[in-house]
């Protein structure tokens, strides 16, 4: 019974968030987190097995439509620049992450 109150609740969530990217001009996805917090903070909203199923193919599917909306004509036309912007976009973070790691043996 909880998991129905959890996803009505989230329903209801994403109902005014959609709603309020319309009237506001705000991206629903923003919305949707800034809500997600606010649920899982004051309201104890929490995930279940099958949400977290939907979470993992739904990262899947985003990252499959963030691909096909890459239009392949201008990557041509400015390859240098999307290669700089793609290699830094990888690389900084993974810097970041090893430069953060303090368990890392000290070299002598």
């Amino acid at each position: 019974m909880e998991n129905l109150w959890i996803a009505m609740i989230m329903g209801a969530l994403i109902l005014v968030a959609s709603m309020a990217s319309v009237e506001l001009g705000i991206s629903v996805a923003l919305i949707e987190i800034v809500l997600g917090v606010a649920a899982g903070n004051w309201l104890g909203l929490h995930t279940t097995p099958w949400i977290d199923f939907l979470a993992s193919f739904a990262s899947i599917v985003l990252t499959f439509l963030a691909g096909a909306e890459v239009d392949p004509d201008l990557m041509r036309e400015r390859l240098k620049e999307s290669c700089w912007i793609g290699g830094i976009s990888f690389l900084a973070p993974f810097i970041g992450g090893l430069a953060g790691r303090a368990d890392l043996p000290a070299r002598s």
